[in-house]
């Protein structure tokens, strides 16, 4: 019979590592500010040598964090959503945090339903790129204590949320400035349905009114808003 293998301890890292076992602790939390490259590289290989995989549980109920985010996406198909959840990642790994991502299809009832699956697993707090129709619902979790900070789209109501996000208004507009500048006498807007999507909304009256101010003219005339995801409409619309 095969001797069964023993578990390996946040004690067996700390001797193998030869540091003390509150700084693997620390390390195992993101806390790295008094802790030398040196000593975080030796924790790391010492880890991965182990196969050494912290209790979640154990950890949560000593530090009352779980180190687990979620992620709400609008749109995993998209590009740019691609990027977004990338960056996420990336940093919250860093971090110590695991990330637990749920895709709404810029469905009203997909984002609550997705929300309250993730608020389930005892969360240390959401990341959410909104569809746009759930501000209500989204604040009434943010006042039940539970930190909140939207990804690239807003609330109706900026103030009352923490929000990352571009400047799509004045980006738009500056686009219009420089084609004006560089000659072109027709520019047109091509989107998918605005929605309540706010950097859909912000994106056209910066061309609404960069068309407005450079071009004396009414950009309605050149908007087009296609309800579609195939390029080929787009194209299409071109000729």
């Amino acid at each position: 019979m095969s001797e069964r293998k023993l578990k390996i301890t946040i004690n067996d890292v700390a001797h193998r590592a030869k540091v003390s076992k509150t700084t693997v602790s620390r390390y195992l939390n993101g806390r790295y500010e008094s802790m030398s490259e040196e000593t975080k590289d030796t924790i790391e290989k010492v880890i991965e040598e182990l196969d050494y995989r912290p209790s979640t549980i154990a950890r949560s109920l000593k530090s009352k964090n779980t180190k687990v985010i979620g992620c709400v996406i609008a749109d995993i198909t998209n590009p740019f959503s691609s990027f977004i959840v990338k960056g996420m990642n990336d940093v919250c790994k860093e971090k110590g945090y695991q990330v637990l991502f749920v895709n709404t299809d810029n469905k009203r009832e997909d984002e609550i339903e997705g929300i309250k699956s993730l608020m389930d697993h005892k969360l240390d707090g959401l990341i959410v790129n909104t569809s746009g129709y759930n501000d209500d619902y989204i604040l009434s979790i943010l006042n039940q204590g539970v930190p909140i900070v939207l990804a690239d789209r807003c609330l109706k109501d900026k103030k009352k949320i923490d929000t990352v996000t571009s400047k799509n208004y004045t980006a738009t507009f500056d686009c219009i400035r420089y084609l004006h500048k560089q000659g072109y006498s027709k520019v047109a807007f091509f989107s998918q349905e605005l929605g309540e999507i706010s950097i859909r909304q912000e994106r056209f009256l910066g061309y609404m009114n960069g068309v407005e101010h450079f071009y004396r003219q009414n950009g309605k005339d050149a908007a087009y808003i296609i309800d579609s995801k195939d390029d080929r409409e787009y194209i299409n619309a071109l000729h």
